[in-house]
């Protein structure tokens, strides 16, 4: 294992709070210190099923702490921990965690059925010679354990490493119980990666997508992955979930996080506060609402139930029983018995019309029917009117929720496509869920809080998805002389020195390292581009269509072209020009005679730049990628921009890069693509008020940037 590179232990685990009572599962990892370190990391899962949970707590609490004072207390009491054969230091640790497991069954302390318990329980120490990692465990149960290990061909495989037929079961030797026994070694390789997951894991996220997730992803990645697929299924498991993996990482600089290192679950698991903040603001009080309609009918009849009363006070059912016994009058015979209203009136009622009308005659009547009809009328209209309004809030309520996951569920499936390398897919979902988003409404504190979080999210994946980094510069010298600004689009990086030029006349020497002007090359026309190789050689055009070649401060004119190029490359002692919608060829670095390298007619109308690596690629300048191999196009994915371009200038690599680089100046950016054409970052500049050019040393390592007739450096 390099000195770059560290055995990196990580952990899925997904609490679930409706799990089941009887239902346990932990995993934990142990990172030694001091002399501790030689005996390595101490690692596993832990599933009790069918157990009481405050006894799984106990067994899991009693297996960690006695196989942890064990194992490592051995290492600390050899005089030469390098030298400790850990696989029988392990075997013996296991071997006292069975004894004390079997004491406290004993003794009545824990309560366990062998059988429901499932575990990984390993020991895994790098090596002296950095290349591997020596792995030792012990394994029973319900537990999957694969090896992704990659092939002399650069591709993966997935290997179970756990026989399932040969997996030692729990035996009662002489009314012992063997629950620890078989010890498994093996090694860990450099690029290989271990995955420990329990059978429910191992149920819903099949073995081919864990091959394909973690084949092209860190595991950083991987994990934010599978966080967001176990949560959106819509399974009955009401489980816990827990996964370890193992592998051998590029180390990084704690001190700083990127942004790929950001948990999705941040940016996913939002459940908690949504439904928190989705809950409807009014809720129903009765006692409240009853208070009001009292309210209202007391002022009907001049109550105001916040002042003492003079005179006769009326209780509720005192007031509703003088409405009744208002209409009772209307329609009953009067009874000699009955002079007040709560007294007893008569049951049989009586429909006849003049009865009605002598009712009607009296004032006083008239006026508690009416009263009371205004009342009832009141009550009915109100009763109404907040089925309504209810009704309409809940409408409101559910569409607001479905707005809400519908935005969510755009989120998630971007941060899929993200997973899968599906950029395209993941900018189209993301595009699509800030659509939804702004129709979203903002009108309480809450719909703000929301449409706050959800647009963070989408902010974040972004970041992801384009791994924008603020670049840093450094000056190197002011292009001017006396006072007079030197113009340049275009640098050349010739023998490590730097060579500004383009539309000028002048072309400025700089030196880098002394941070200086070295010297100024005039011409008798403008120079609109140039071109060299690893060898030295330059080749510029002049604004007059010369082929030009510059050694030793002095100009050669090799032959005039057709018309002015859109850019030229020299590779392998060839000049290829992009010139007229056609890529031609020439021998000799320009000086032999030309003709067309394109097997077919190709639109490049709108091809602005070529780079070489034995391919050829063609940048267009609304940002698209075309590749070309002996002539013929070969297929390419055309990156992602963000914000769109329409004036992509240059695009550079070298055979010994992996990537390609895209200078964007109108944007202050460098967008960086790897040769299958999907976007790797994007480098920003914003503290640059104006971009002329931007190239990248042949390593890779080192870019410079022309701004404000200033030039910069920056590390990549």
């Amino acid at each position: 294992m390099p000195e770059n590179n560290l055995l990196s232990i990580k952990d899925l685990t997904i609490k679930n709070p409706k799990k089941k009572s009887d239902y346990f599962c932990q995993n934990f990892k142990i990172f030694p210190e001091n002399k501790e370190k030689h005996g390595g990391f101490l690692f596993g899962i832990i599933e009790l099923r069918a157990t009481n949970i405050a006894q799984s707590e106990k067994i899991y609490t009693t297996i960690l702490n006695t196989l942890k004072e064990s194992y490592y207390q051995q290492i600390l009491n050899s005089p030469d921990p390098t030298k400790c054969n850990l696989e029988t230091i392990f075997e013996f640790a296991l071997n006292k965690t069975n004894q004390k497991i079997i004491e406290l069954i004993q003794i009545g302390q824990i309560n366990l059925i062998i059988e429901n318990l499932n575990y990984f329980i390993g020991i895994i120490k790098p090596n002296d010679d950095n290349t591997n990692s020596q792995l030792y465990f012990t394994c029973k149960g319900q537990i999957h354990v694969y090896v992704i290990h990659k092939t002399k061909k650069n591709d993966f495989k997935l290997i179970s490493i756990i026989d399932k037929d040969t997996q030692n079961n729990p035996t009662n030797s002489n009314d012992k119980i063997k629950i620890f026994s078989v010890i498994t070694s093996g090694q860990l390789f450099l690029h290989d990666t271990i995955i420990i997951m329990t059978e429910i894991f191992h149920n819903l996220i099949s073995p081919a997508k864990i091959l394909y997730i973690l084949s092209n992803n860190s595991i950083n990645e991987a994990i934010d992955y599978f966080k967001v697929q176990i949560r959106q299924l819509k399974n009955k498991n009401y489980q816990d979930h827990c996964t370890l993996f193992l592998k051998h990482e590029p180390a990084i600089n704690h001190s700083q996080k990127s942004d790929s290192e950001k948990s999705i679950a941040n940016l996913i698991n939002t459940t908690e506060t949504t439904e928190k903040l989705l809950t409807p603001s009014f809720a129903i009080n009765i006692t409240k609402h009853f208070k009001k309609a009292l309210t209202l009918i007391s002022k009907v009849f001049s109550i105001d139930p916040t002042k003492p009363q003079h005179g006769p006070k009326y209780s509720f059912s005192q007031i509703i029983t003088r409405i009744r016994f208002s209409l009772e009058q209307l329609f009953h015979r009067p009874e000699t018995k009955s002079s007040t209203p709560t007294e007893k009136v008569s049951n049989h009622i009586s429909f006849s019309p003049k009865r009605i009308f002598q009712s009607l005659a009296s004032k006083k009547t008239t006026t508690i029917i009416i009263t009371s009809i205004i009342v009832f009328s009141l009550l009915l209209t109100g009763g109404i009117m907040w089925s309504k309004n209810q009704t309409k809030k809940n409408e409101s309520n559910v569409a607001y929720e479905n707005q809400i996951n519908s935005v969510k569920d755009l989120i998630a499936d971007a941060e899929s496509s993200y997973i899968y390398k599906d950029q395209n897919k993941s900018l189209e979902y993301l595009k699509n869920a800030i659509t939804e988003l702004s129709y979203l409404p903002q009108a309480t504190e809450n719909q703000q809080i929301n449409h706050q979080e959800l647009q963070s999210q989408i902010k974040d994946l972004k970041h992801k998805l384009f791994n924008i980094e603020k670049i840093s510069l450094e000056q190197i010298v002011t292009l001017e002389i006396n006072g007079q600004q030197i113009n340049a689009n275009q640098i050349l990086i010739i023998n490590n020195k730097i060579y500004a030029l383009g539309n000028s006349k002048t072309i400025a020497v700089i030196d880098p390292t002394n941070k200086s002007l070295e010297s100024i090359i005039n011409y008798d026309t403008d120079i609109t581009m140039g071109t060299s190789d690893e060898n030295g050689n330059i080749r510029l055009v002049s604004k007059d269509n010369s082929l030009l070649s510059l050694q030793n401060s002095n100009f050669t004119k090799i032959k005039t072209l057709d018309s002015q190029p859109n850019n030229i490359q020299i590779y392998n002692g060839r000049l290829y020009t992009l010139l007229d919608g056609q890529i031609t060829k020439s021998n000799d670095n320009g000086a032999g005679s030309e003709s067309n390298w394109l097997t077919t007619t190709e639109d490049l109308s709108q091809a602005s730049d070529l780079t070489i690596d034995g391919s050829i690629y063609v940048l267009t300048k609304d940002g698209k990628l075309l590749k070309y191999y002996a002539g013929d196009a070969e297929a390419i994915n055309s990156p992602i921009f963000d914000p769109e371009t329409n004036n992509a200038e240059e695009i550079f690599t070298t055979p010994e890069l992996n990537n390609l680089y895209i200078s964007d100046p109108a944007n202050k950016r460098i967008i960086v693509v790897d040769k299958q054409g999907s976007t790797v970052k994007q480098l920003q500049f914003d503290n640059l008020n104006q971009i002329q050019a931007i190239t990248i040393s042949t390593d890779g390592q080192i870019g410079y940037v022309i701004a404000d007739h200033n030039l910069y450096k920056f590390s990549l």
